[in-house]
């Protein structure tokens, strides 16, 4: 890609899938093109494919930036799919691991307050969005916001080129 380039999910998918045929453990291939799928929509691969990231490399020590973030950024994707798909549990779950991880992780704390929200839950949903306003540069939360592929874009999922 060129400078100014959009990002091109489609291409980012069909470059990372290469890379696994050519080599099926690279942990940073799965875990990007695990990015991508999420920014198409496709929840199922997307799991599948930080699921591998994660098996691979559970502490992400192999991970091509900070590994910490990178594993609590697999663990946030695997969060939004689930939640996308309405298995709230799991969201909980996977959005907790991410938190744990990254506890400055704005997206995931926003993304388990909107799960708590449909759980009934408002208690914890207002104790994550407060906690994400305490953090520095953090937009406000709002109760309801779109959790999903077609939610807020984070600038730093794209994969470096």
């Amino acid at each position: 890609m060129e400078p100014g380039e959009l990002y091109d999910p489609d291409r980012a998918i069909a470059d990372f899938t290469r890379a696994i045929e050519l080599k099926p453990d690279d942990t940073g291939a799965h875990y990007l093109r695990g990015i991508a799928l999420d920014r198409k929509g496709s929840l199922d691969r997307a799991i599948t494919d930080t699921t591998e990231a994660l098996r691979l490399d559970p502490d992400g020590k192999l991970m091509p930036q900070s590994p910490s973030l990178m594993t609590a950024r697999a663990y946030y994707i695997r969060g939004r799919a689930h939640a996308a798909r309405g298995e709230t549990d799991s969201a909980v779950i996977e959005y907790a691991k991410a938190i744990k991880l990254d506890p400055e992780s704005v997206p995931a704390l926003e993304g388990r307050a909107n799960v708590y929200d449909k759980l009934g839950r408002h208690d914890l949903a207002d104790g994550d969005r407060a906690a994400a306003r305490r953090l520095p540069a953090a937009a406000p939360p709002q109760r309801g916001a779109e959790v999903g592929p077609a939610a807020r874009p984070d600038p730093q999922a794209a994969p470096p080129r």
